[in-house]
């Protein structure tokens, strides 16, 4: 009998004491509100006197939404096999199942975190902001300018926000917290909506236009769809001249691209160390586990079991 995947990755999601968020470092500032919030920053614990930090080539699978709030110093991460870099006076979301391969940060980092874990903001259910957050953040990272004004606000309601979920004598939390939450929204999405004008006004050249959005496909659909002419349906164009384009616009092929988006998620469940290689085999769509196997030995170079057990042995040296 062939494996539900959805009900395996419901039975195997993990919660957020379970989930390493390890590409930020952490900073004991950690708190968590009904298994549904999580926040952690390291405001006011004395920035100067912290290393730089580096997560590298463990990819994890986000099982929330992550928002950070950089108040000084630089971060970079690896989304998606995409690099961002996050400067002062920025924010970064990234949405649930995005994978991350890679961060580091600056020793002066200031910086405040929110992730949220589940589809939804946590506490505001149907409402705009969950419409809007779907709209703009499920499909791809952004990172955003914010304004003084904008960085001040979302670091006071931020703060405020901690304050009600460490208080234990305020009884209607629910309600606070989702008035300081539906707060912070706002200021990213007013923040959004200014960069998104200013987007406008600078074209971009066609070759990049397509690649952007067939990056942005591939993060949709490479579950499913590892068929370069299925992305080239999507631009309507040809395939041979859509590789063109991505070839010149990345310097490297749609079926390179595609590729590595696969094995980047196979990697990710892999060294989670909960899947059996048939339910990754499923999860990604291929036939059955040998075709899966190939694939994956093609492209990495070795066995998936031999690739879990490396990692196994190279983590207790």
């Amino acid at each position: 009998m062939q494996l539900n995947w959805a009900e395996s990755a419901e039975m195997k999601a993990s919660s957020f004491s379970e989930v390493d968020i390890g590409m930020i470092p952490s900073s004991g500032h950690q708190l968590m509100f009904e298994g549904s919030l999580y926040l952690d920053d390291n405001i006011g614990s004395g920035i100067n006197k912290q290393r730089g930090y580096v997560y590298d080539n463990i990819p994890v699978k986000l099982t929330f939404a992550l928002n950070v709030y950089n108040f000084k110093g630089i971060i970079r991460v690896r989304v998606n096999l995409k690099e961002y870099q996050v400067e002062t006076g920025q924010c970064i979301v990234i949405p649930e199942g995005s994978i991350v391969d890679y961060a580091n940060n600056s020793p002066d980092l200031e910086f405040a975190m929110m992730a949220f874990s589940g589809v939804n903001f946590p506490l505001l259910h149907n409402s705009d902001m969950v419409v809007n957050y779907r709209r703009e953040f499920m499909n791809q990272v952004q990172v955003l300018s914010l304004s003084d004004s904008a960085l001040s606000g979302l670091r006071d309601s931020y703060m405020l926000l901690r304050h009600v979920v460490e208080d234990e004598t305020i009884t209607n939390k629910h309600s606070v917290l989702s008035g300081y939450i539906y707060s912070m929204g706002q200021w990213v999405f007013g923040e959004l909506n200014i960069q998104k004008q200013k987007r406008e006004m600078q074209k971009l050249s066609r070759n990049d236009e397509v690649f952007l959005n067939f990056m942005e496909h591939v993060q949709q659909h490479y579950m499913m769809e590892r068929s370069v002419s299925y992305y080239a349906d999507l631009a309507h164009l040809s395939p041979k001249y859509f590789g063109q384009i991505i070839l010149k616009a990345s310097g490297r092929n749609p079926s390179e691209w595609i590729g590595d988006m696969v094995i980047l998620d196979a990697k990710a469940m892999l060294l989670k160390g909960t899947y059996t290689i048939l339910e990754i085999s499923e999860a990604l769509n291929f036939p059955n586990s040998s075709f899966f196997a190939k694939y994956f030995k093609e492209h990495v170079g070795c066995a998936p079991g031999q690739f879990s057990h490396q990692f196994l042995i190279e983590k207790k040296d």
